[in-house]
């Protein structure tokens, strides 16, 4: 079983704000888990939608990088 030290340095480790971290160990002290994984999960989709946002500049940089090197080529 995780301890809650371990569970409040793995949720620092993800990047969660303090706030969410006592929240969330509340909800788990309390036996409230399901309130508790509720909260993991948004904050999971949270990263997953910045990752997929970061990912999509990535993407244009990609683009813009093909584009010139395709042009310069071409002369």
């Amino acid at each position: 079983m995780i301890t809650e030290e371990e569970m409040r340095q793995n949720l620092t480790a993800a990047g969660c704000e303090e706030q969410d971290i006592a929240k969330i160990l509340c909800c788990f002290r309390n036996g409230d888990n399901e309130q508790a994984m509720r909260s993991v999960q948004r904050l999971r989709q949270v990263l997953l939608d910045e990752m997929h946002e970061e990912q999509r500049k990535i993407e244009c940089l990609d683009y813009l990088t093909y584009t010139v090197s395709g042009k310069k080529k071409r002369r």
